[in-house]
């Protein structure tokens, strides 16, 4: 009996201790559990949040994708908008060449015009003197021409008186007639020559048509200078 109840004995403290260890198991497993309740909580949370960036960064990589998208179509866009702004510069660039080309033909025309221009001047100053001249010249020969016809028509009637008054001696002396030169009828006023209207006024004529052409002549040497 008292090696059964020995035996039983130490089974007893063997559960014991057995039991005692698994406590100890039981306790440090508990803990155990605990941190790792708090792990998975912890990495719950971290999951949680990393999810959260994830799902950011997803709406940040569409977002992106549509800016790039965006852009993308922009720079087409921008980049065809360079061709053609090109193509203008290009265009304005020849034109401007063929302005500058006109340009310069124009100024070379002003410059021959602005030539002509100064010579026309020059042509038309010589000119207004040369006409100065002449309107001075031509007075001086109007006023010669004026004296040359008074003298000369001084020197008709006085030819014209002396041929009536010979003529008329002539007829007296044929006549026999004994009259004295101071007698003659033309030299009164109140006495009527029959002949001294028209052949006056023929030799005056006579006389005027030559001063006439001797004033042609001289305005023709004039002219001619």
């Amino acid at each position: 009996m008292k090696t059964e109840l020995q035996k039983f004995q130490d089974q007893l403290f063997s559960t014991k201790t057995e039991l005692d260890d698994s406590k100890k198991q039981l306790e440090s497993s508990k803990k155990s559990i605990t941190e790792l309740e708090s792990q998975l909580s912890s990495c719950r949370k971290e999951s949680e949040a990393t999810k959260r960036q994830l799902q950011e960064a997803q709406d940040e990589i569409g977002s992106t994708g549509l800016e790039f998208h965006l852009c993308k179509t922009q720079l087409h866009s921008s980049t065809k908008m360079i061709r053609q702004l090109e193509e203008q510069l290009s265009a304005c660039k020849r034109e401007s060449q063929e302005a500058a080309g006109e340009l310069r033909k124009v100024q070379d025309r002003l410059s021959t015009a602005d030539g002509e221009l100064q010579s026309t001047k020059i042509q038309l100053d010589s000119f207004q003197r040369h006409m100065h001249k002449f309107k001075d010249h031509m007075f001086s020969i109007d006023s010669k021409v004026k004296h040359t016809n008074e003298k000369l028509e001084q020197l008709l009637l006085s030819m014209l008186w002396s041929k009536l008054n010979h003529q008329h001696q002539q007829q007296l002396s044929t006549d026999g007639s004994e009259a004295s030169p101071s007698k003659i009828p033309i030299a009164h006023e109140d006495q009527h020559n029959p002949m001294s209207d028209s052949a006056s006024c023929t030799m005056i004529e006579e006389g005027i048509c030559g001063g006439l052409s001797i004033d042609q002549m001289e305005l023709e040497r004039t002219t001619g200078n």
